[in-house]
């Protein structure tokens, strides 16, 4: 083929726009960025391997946090509150304010983090059933997503 055709070939809006083609969507890593440094919730819903999951967008500090307050109401007093402290500290180094130095900082973003989250799996029944969840994957797992959640009725 010569380099008169090759141009003729159809190309990716990202290819179009001189973006990276990369193993996940850099729209959805954008909104991520901003639910992390903006401390905000947007609703989504994901497409991760066959799975649909829908839930709140939320930033990796509030995650931790969440997930830290889960275990204090559920554990044993003595464990719930030595493994608070450990998750709420795990947050406040990875995802430190935006303006914050911090020599720990991991900015990378390399997962999803929803709150109140729900997999609709292939029969459309929501699991858990009963309320949604904290939920966190990985961002080159998503295949698709929509802003707004899927709503259910329990």
């Amino acid at each position: 083929m010569s380099d008169e055709h090759a141009s003729d070939a159809p190309t990716t809006d990202e290819q179009e726009l001189n973006l990276p083609v990369e193993d996940h969507d850099w729209l959805l890593k954008m909104f991520i960025r901003l639910v992390n440094d903006m401390d905000m919730e947007i609703g989504v819903t994901l497409n991760v391997r066959g799975l649909m999951v829908s839930g709140l967008l939320i930033g990796g500090k509030k995650y931790f946090d969440g997930i830290a307050q889960e275990v204090l109401a559920t554990a044993s007093p003595a464990f719930g509150e030595g493994f608070h402290g450990f998750l709420a500290k795990i947050g406040e180094d990875m995802y430190p304010k935006k303006n914050e130095e911090n020599p720990k900082q991991k900015r990378g973003i390399g997962f999803v983090h929803l709150k109140n989250a729900t997999i609709i799996g292939g029969n459309g029944s929501p699991i858990p059933s009963n309320s949604g969840k904290y939920w966190r994957g990985r961002l080159s797992a998503v295949d698709g997503f929509w802003l707004g959640n899927i709503a259910f009725t329990r």
